[in-house]
């Protein structure tokens, strides 16, 4: 990211708030091998249901998206759509091995709360560069969280790789910078408001994260 870059200023603004996303204790828990599997499959269960209304939102970027776009602009899009696809699929398999019944899931009130801001994110009134921005940052939570699941001192259970690389990859990282791109060029002459509006849906973004994190590392009972 370039410095004076939209990404660059809102990482650096937000900093504290963004660690703490990324270095959330459930994801602490995975990368040192002491999480309980109660909570891996309570996480997994909420975080399907949350994908599904993801694909939605990504539906709803890419109808936002401006009609003179280059067509390697729309292709990351489109290939974030096809991504999710496939991630629903993933979701379904891991569910069986993992005994959980998606179908019988009760959504916790942060996910409620999540799908909801995605759901206004929709909407015709938000515009292009606020909602590319708040895809970037979704992803890049996911990526940089579970990246740290996959370095060399990391004691990730071996039940669990599959998952952490599932975000934590090379190749995911290479798309959250390709969108980090977007949201650059897509607010490099946008309005003051735009801008604003922007990095007020990425601040919310983290406190989301935060909280979605928070309730899958909850102890059940």
């Amino acid at each position: 990211m370039e410095a004076g870059s939209f990404t660059a200023d809102f990482l650096k603004q937000n900093h504290d708030l963004y660690s703490a996303a990324t270095n959330h204790s459930f994801i602490a828990s995975i990368r040192d091998g002491s999480i309980d599997a109660q909570n891996f499959k309570l996480w997994m269960e909420q975080d399907y249901h949350f994908v599904r209304e993801f694909v939605r939102f990504v539906a709803s970027v890419l109808v936002k998206m401006p009609r003179d776009s280059p067509e390697c602009d729309v292709d990351i899009i489109l290939g974030g759509i096809t991504a999710l696809e496939s991630e629903i699929t993933w979701f379904r398999k891991e569910a069986n091995f993992w005994q959980i019944f998606l179908e019988r899931v009760t959504l916790l009130q942060p996910n409620k709360d999540y799908c909801a801001f995605l759901k206004q994110l929709e909407g015709s009134d938000t515009p292009f560069t606020v909602a590319i921005s708040a895809f970037w940052l979704i992803e890049l939570v996911y990526c940089v969280s579970f990246m740290s699941c996959l370095e060399k001192d990391a004691k990730t259970p071996f039940e669990l790789i599959s998952t952490v690389k599932r975000w934590g990859s090379p190749e995911f990282h290479d798309y959250t910078l390709k969108l980090m791109k977007l949201v650059d060029k897509a607010l490099e002459n946008a309005s003051k408001d735009e801008q604003k509006q922007a990095h007020e849906a990425c601040v919310r973004v983290l406190e989301l994260e935060l909280k979605f994190w928070d309730m899958a590392g909850f102890v059940l009972g």
